[in-house]
Order: structure tokens, then C-alpha cells, then sequence
């Protein structure tokens, strides 16, 4: 069971680390981002040649108080250009080293909590991570079959992990290794 769940999940981490890379290649032809707004928390998710970018910025009203009309809206947008990204990062005082990067900012208002965060990372690591699973399941699948031809019998597949001279089932001489 623990190796069927170890295959299904090798493969569903295979297809994001292939999503990964179609959106690497395609993010440095346009601007893509998932954004979630109710007029005053902004949240967006995004790619942008070749980062994927997450922003966060809310106003809190520390009285918990929401207007009847904050409903909560979602847009997909993709354009040819840059357009949110970079804004993003150039408003914000950013520190970025190969691609990873992050800020925050923080402000207490009279009446609200005003908090800014954001973070970047290089899709090209988003596939790395994604490819762990299935480089893993195809280390261990070819290991189990090198181990699985070395001690089985070439004629009828006996296991001759016990045996010295001949395989007990078939007969058959047990070839000698060489090396």
C-alpha cells in the first residue's frame, strides 16, 4: 500500500514539475496572475519572467467591523507584459538573491491595521522541488530491478538468495559474476 501511495503521489508531483516548467517558459513571455480582492485585502498570486510572485496587502479594521458590500471577488488575468509585478517589487524595499526574495511592511493607523507581504521564488526551483518525488520513484525502480535480475533464477524466476551452486526449483546452474 505505502508503494502504491509513493507511485501515485511520484506521478501527480511529475505532472506539476512539467506544469512548473510550461509556466517557467511561459512567464517570460507574459504576465499571469490569480488575483482575490474585497476592496480592502488585496491578495495575488502571479508569474512573471520567470518568478512566481505571491502579495499580500490588507487593512484590518481593529473594531472587526466589514461593510454589507465587501464581497470577496476573483480574476484571472494574463497580458503580454509585465504589469503588477514589477510594480510590486519596485514599491516595496526588496531583497532578492537568485530570484528568491521577501518583504514586509507593517503599520498600526489609527482604527486599522494596514500589513503589506511579499514573497518571490524562481519557478525553475518550483520544478526542482516538484521532480524530487518522481527522480526517487525512478531511482528505486531501477535499483529493484537490478536487485530483482541478480538474485532470481534466469529460467524459472526462483529466489536464490539461499542458494549456492544450482537453483533448487529448476536445477539450472547459478551463473558466477564477474567482477
Amino acid at each position: 500500500m505505502k508503494q502504491r501511495i509513493f507511485t501515485v503521489l511520484s506521478a501527480m508531483s511529475l505532472v506539476m514539475a512539467v506544469a512548473a516548467l510550461f509556466f517557467w517558459i511561459w512567464s517570460y513571455g507574459c504576465e499571469s496572475y490569480v488575483g482575490i480582492t474585497n476592496g480592502y485585502n488585496i491578495l495575488d498570486f502571479g508569474m512573471t519572467e520567470g518568478l512566481a510572485y505571491f502579495y499580500f496587502s490588507g487593512d484590518t479594521r481593529l473594531d472587526g467591523h466589514m461593510d454589507e458590500d465587501d464581497d470577496w471577488e476573483i480574476e484571472w488575468v494574463s497580458k503580454p507584459e509585465p504589469c503588477i509585478a514589477p510594480v510590486i517589487i519596485d514599491e516595496l524595499a526588496f531583497t532578492r538573491f537568485l530570484g528568491f526574495g521577501g518583504t514586509w511592511d507593517a503599520n498600526k493607523q489609527p482604527g486599522y491595521y494596514d500589513l503589506d507581504f511579499a514573497a518571490t521564488c524562481p519557478v525553475w526551483f518550483l520544478s526542482l522541488c516538484f521532480a524530487v518525488l518522481p527522480v526517487l520513484w525512478g531511482y528505486r525502480y531501477c535499483r529493484k530491478d537490478r536487485q530483482d535480475a541478480t538474485v532470481r533464477c534466469t529460467s524459472c524466476g526462483y529466489d536464490l538468495r539461499a542458494s549456492k551452486d544450482a537453483c533448487p526449483e529448476c536445477g539450472a546452474p547459478i551463473p558466477v559474476k564477474a567482477g
